[in-house]
């Protein structure tokens, strides 16, 4: 029974009658003048369609001794139709003579009851409002969700975080990917509103607990459970249409995809990748050939595989400030811990989002300091920064940010140094593929002003051993270092940079190497040795 028909079924429960016109309702069945019309009903929800703009009504009555509702279209309420409301069990005394007074008795209601703006759309609405499964303002509802996703809450919220307090937060992994699901909804709020929306990739064996991480996380907003109708975990083997369709009107609500990689092509998951991020689906063409535009979102999706599907990914750099790739990470401690929490979301759900979306509400004024100091703490501590790592770190600050909610507002118990130190190591490892020529030069300039005393420097030999090539900083090219083709390559192993040959080409496109032949990456040498003569911005004592 929905909780509009709540409080007029416990008073009539109760014995309560309640009056409408000249028409009065019990328990016992409605009345008019004395005169018993029909069994007890009324109607207790108008709403109205967001798509058709048509009213339907829900009709609550009483059938062997159970209320049960059901919806109904005007029409049905008229007079001359109102009696066919026998086939749902409704007892009429006398057909013929009282259609024309319950079609008035309904009347009464309809016009007294408020209208529930139904909707669509989940999260932020444009009134700045966070709507879930209803929309509740001033304890009353006033709309509800006429959409596919269960996020009707389950269980208990306090049973949620009695047991989030004692299975996940001691565990820094898995806290960080449920401080992803609270960023999420922080992401869709009109005060963080110049982000665009995210792909998480959570990779790891099938021992690492990422999909009880997953269901912890979609457990905030409602069903986790990837088997039950309505879960907010969906499959990649649906067409990219339907995919985008599920996320289409969702601001700040996380819904995710498990075990990508056995379902997703790496082409299909560029082009999924590039539609999220972008906050809007494509405009497509109906079976009429009309032009339908795409329905815009601003959410965070959360992705599992084995392995990392943007291997096979047919973009490179502008992708990585869309999806980020969190690896090799150990979720849960064990087979049983990994049951004990599955147990626990996948029957104590849907009760979170809408209370830290209050929290966000109340701390409105003080979000922009929260998201500068996490901001500005979180890229001090990055290798390298330009501004897609920039932005990509203002969108991860989230994370930090909603830990500092929870922690305040909640008094959970979270280590967020621990999570700030994941999400650096993150950021560094996704800036090798945001921009992994300009990271690899900056890590290589660093590594010969932190070792200079290894290399020969303007023909004096190393100080130290072993010598890892020569630096001339006399030329006019400026420092220049020169490595022989083995030691570069041993070098670039060791401070885990990306291919050798891949960044050569791309720092000769970018005039960083000296070459005396033109069509080739290396210098050659006597004997034909190549070399890497690399031009580096660098002042040695």
């Amino acid at each position: 029974m929905n909780q509009l028909n709540n409080n007029i079924l416990t008073d009539l429960k109760a014995g309560k009658e309640f009056s409408f016109g000249g028409f009065l309702l019990t328990k016992d069945g409605v009345f008019y003048q004395n005169d018993r019309l029909s069994s007890s009903f009324f109607i207790s929800q108008k709403s109205k369609d967001p798509v058709t703009q048509e009213l339907t009504y829900t009709l609550c009555y009483l059938f062997e001794g159970e209320w049960q509702d059901v919806i109904r279209g005007a029409t049905d309420f008229q007079a001359s139709r109102i009696t066919s409301l026998v086939s749902l069990g409704i007892d009429f005394e006398n057909v013929a003579k009282v259609n024309v007074l319950l079609a008035a008795y309904v009347m009464q209601q309809r016009k007294k009851i408020s209208t529930s703006h139904d909707y669509n759309n989940l999260g932020w609405n444009d009134k700045n409002q966070y709507q879930t499964n209803q929309l509740i303002i001033d304890d009353k509802v006033v709309g509800r969700y006429q959409g596919d996703l269960d996020l009707e809450p389950v269980g208990k919220w306090a049973d949620w975080q009695e047991g989030v307090q004692k299975l996940v937060l001691p565990h820094s992994n898995l806290t960080l990917v449920l401080m992803m699901a609270f960023a999420t909804v922080l992401c869709g709020s009109p005060y963080v509103a110049d982000l665009n929306s995210l792909v998480l990739e959570l990779v790891g064996d099938s021992s690492s607990g990422k999909t009880t991480a997953l269901e912890v996380a979609l457990s905030v907003f409602g069903n986790p459970d990837s088997t039950a109708h309505g879960s907010l975990v969906r499959t990649f083997a649906s067409t990219k249409n339907s995919m985008m369709k599920r996320l289409g009107g969702l601001f700040g609500v996380m819904v995710g995809f498990d075990d990508v990689g056995a379902h997703a092509d790496g082409l299909s998951y560029t082009d999924f990748i590039y539609t999220v991020g972008n906050n809007r689906e494509k405009d497509r063409l109906t079976s009429d050939a009309t032009l339908q535009s795409g329905l815009p979102h601003r959410t965070w999706v959360i992705t599992t595989g084995e392995e990392a599907i943007s291997d096979n990914l047919q973009a490179r750099g502008g992708i990585y400030v869309r999806l980020i790739e969190v690896n090799d990470l150990q979720y849960t401690k064990s087979a049983n811990h990994s049951e004990e929490v599955k147990e626990l979301v996948e029957n104590n759900y849907g009760f979170a989002a809408s209370k830290f979306a209050d929290l966000v509400l109340e701390q409105q004024s003080g979000l922009g300091e929260l998201k500068t100091v996490n901001y500005d703490a979180l890229v001090s501590r990055l290798d390298y920064r330009d501004n897609k790592v920039e932005r990509l770190a203002k969108q991860l600050s989230l994370v930090l940010v909603a830990t500092d909610l929870v922690i305040d507002k909640w008094h959970w118990q979270i280590d967020k140094s621990s999570l700030t130190e994941v999400l650096t190591k993150v950021i560094n490892e996704q800036a090798k593929n945001l921009d992994y020529s300009g990271f690899a030069y900056s890590k290589l300039v660093n590594f010969i002003r932190a070792n200079a005393a290894h290399f020969d420097t303007n023909g004096a030999p190393s100080r130290l051993a072993p010598s890892h090539g020569s630096l001339d900083v006399t030329t006019s090219d400026g420092t220049v270092v020169t490595m022989s083709k083995s030691d570069f390559n041993d070098l670039v192993n060791e401070l885990k940079l990306p291919n050798a040959k891949t960044l050569l080409k791309s720092w000769k496109k970018a005039g960083l190497t000296l070459l005396n032949e033109p069509d080739r990456v290396y210098w050659r040498g006597k004997n034909k040795q190549p070399l890497v003569k690399l031009k580096v911005d660098l002042e040695l004592d």
